[in-house]
């Protein structure tokens, strides 16, 4: 008889805990205003990553225009910059509108779920598939609920070791720009020589952009994936982390097999 009631107490909270979620917390975190200071964080690295995008697309335009071709290959460079900074651009984006998609998607999908699996394994007293993959569902909703606030913690860390650098890399990109409107061949070398200066910056820049917009994110997952692993021993499915492998062959018994 005690052991009815606490099953049913305890499927009470869990569908307490389910309507808490959906009701409360699934409102509260599907509106951008929750994730306010990580996308003001991630707004001022898109303001950054645009600037640069631009500069350097006019001034790889301006550079093209020199006559000779003289430096036709720092044009080219600074070219292939902007389609890296459009990449960055592109995750950046992505991190900023997936957050209340991913709230949305916890509280009020996975959340619920774990609770309802819980409680079938509760009545049911079969704690095999169903219990493991409700264990799974809890464990990937704290991965990707907690990836991408982690990460921009992280890079926004490594933002500021670079954040003077960049911001004087912004203003020469600017001050080249202004400068290719009214250079004249008279003054072409020296202005090669802050194009190539340029250059070597931007690349830093971009190597600081693309570290703390795209790879940090990715290694922020992966760690949880570990973390999850070594703590709860469940494999959460990613292309990147394959979850087991395959048997090796038994050479004995293929030895016996007919033929061989």
């Amino acid at each position: 008889m005690k052991s009815m009631q606490m099953k049913i107490l305890a499927s009470l909270l869990l569908v307490l805990l389910a309507v808490f979620s959906v009701f409360v917390m699934g409102k509260k975190y599907s509106d951008p205003e929750a994730y306010r200071k990580v996308i003001d964080s991630i707004e001022v690295k898109t303001q950054d990553a645009l600037k640069l995008t631009g500069t350097a697309t006019v001034a790889s335009a301006g550079i093209s225009l020199l006559p000779d071709d003289v430096a036709t290959p720092v044009a080219e460079k600074l070219a292939d910059c902007t389609q890296y900074f459009l990449i960055a651009l592109c995750v950046l984006y992505a991190e900023k509108y997936l957050l209340p998609i991913i709230g949305l998607a916890v509280f009020r999908i996975l959340i619920p779920a774990f609770a309802l699996l819980v409680i079938f394994c509760i009545f049911t007293n079969k704690g095999g598939i169903a219990g493991n993959l409700a264990i799974r569902i809890l464990t990937f909703a704290i991965v990707i609920y907690a990836a991408i606030p982690v990460s921009v913690y992280v890079s926004d860390k490594i933002y500021e070791t670079y954040r003077t650098s960049i911001e004087s890399t912004i203003r020469e990109t600017e001050s080249l720009t202004q400068d290719v409107s009214i250079f004249s061949s008279s003054n072409g070398t020296t202005f090669i020589e802050r194009a190539t200066n340029l250059l070597s910056s931007l690349f830093e820049t971009l190597a600081v952009t693309i570290a703390t917009s795209c790879l940090i994110p990715i290694l922020v997952v992966l760690f949880f994936v570990w973390l999850a692993k070594m703590l709860i021993g469940v494999a959460i499915p990613s292309p990147l982390v394959p979850i087991g492998r395959p048997p090796l062959p038994d050479k004995k018994a293929e030895a016996e097999e007919p033929g061989a």
